[in-house]
């Protein structure tokens, strides 16, 4: 009896397949079916391992008796290969770079990518995982987007409390010491634009109405380009059209602080009527009902 038939006396003795073995000793299947068949013979070292598994020695492979051992029924084992089927890969993810072979599993995104200079926004094919990471950090940003907003929203509803009342107390001061002795409309006049300043400046710190741009818009009336002056090429002239620069420099100068302060009277007559307004949108800002400007 050949090594390869006591071979696999041992195996079928413990009950094991082809395929056992050939795991057991990491080789293959075909190898322990070439030395079953003594087309080929095991290394010294493969035999050792052997006899551990088959509880045998290397003499009972080489120097076994003659006799006919005990013929034991080998169990055939039947494997059914079922090939499996090919799915086809549908689209590769952009960010991963994993075949995706789902539709479900296609998820496309719009992508700014800049060229130098220039940008151009494209369609970009992401796998779920990727789509998961990606709305997770676009929740990320908006969320401290949104937090960046509500604190801008909290501190200038703040300091349209803190600086216009300094300014009220400021004009109140100054009413009560220059107008103390003063006849009651100067002192009433005093004190009404004291509150017509408090809700003009706290209109302008809220920045969520349109003050600014009307007292900008009323302002900028005065400040228009004076016409050139045309100076005679002597002594005279040049004092002469100097003398003009300095009147039109005067009357601009004037023109501007007139529209100014019509600028800032219509404004304090209006703030009234806008401060609460402008408060009560600061609130729903902050709340989210209403629309952040970014002024």
């Amino acid at each position: 009896m050949g090594i390869g038939e006591k071979i696999k006396y041992y195996r079928i003795k413990a009950n094991m397949t082809q395929k056992d073995l050939a795991e057991q000793l990491h080789v293959t299947n075909q190898a322990v079916s070439r030395w079953e068949n003594d087309e080929a013979e095991p290394s010294f070292d493969t035999l050792r391992a052997m006899t551990t598994l088959f509880e045998c020695t290397m003499n009972d492979f080489f120097d076994m008796k003659s006799e006919t051992p005990e013929p034991i029924r080998e169990v055939k084992i039947v494997e059914r290969v079922v090939p499996q089927e090919t799915k086809q890969v549908l689209a590769l993810c952009e960010n991963c770079n994993k075949p995706i072979y789902d539709t479900a599993d296609i998820h496309r995104f719009e992508k700014r990518i800049r060229n130098g200079r220039t940008s151009e926004t494209r369609t970009c094919v992401y796998c779920t995982e990727c789509k998961d990471e990606v709305l997770a950090k676009q929740k990320k940003l908006a969320d401290q987007k949104r937090a960046n907003e509500i604190s801008i929203l909290k501190k200038r509803r703040l300091r349209s409390f803190i600086w216009p009342t300094i300014i009220f107390g400021i004009l109140l001061a100054i009413a009560i010491s220059v107008f103390r002795d003063g006849d009651a409309q100067t002192r009433t006049f005093t004190l009404v634009t004291a509150f017509l300043a408090f809700f003009f400046s706290a209109s302008l710190f809220l920045k969520n109405n349109f003050m600014e741009d009307l007292w900008f818009n009323i302002a900028s009336w005065g400040f228009v380009r004076l016409p050139g002056v045309i100076m005679e090429f002597s002594l005279t002239g040049f004092i002469i059209g100097f003398l003009i620069k300095i009147v039109l420099w005067i009357f601009g100068l004037l023109l501007g602080i007139i529209t100014m302060l019509l600028a800032t009277i219509l404004g304090m007559l209006i703030s009234p009527f806008v401060y609460p307004y402008a408060l009560v949108k600061n609130f729903k800002q902050v709340a989210g009902t209403v629309p952040f400007e970014d002024a």
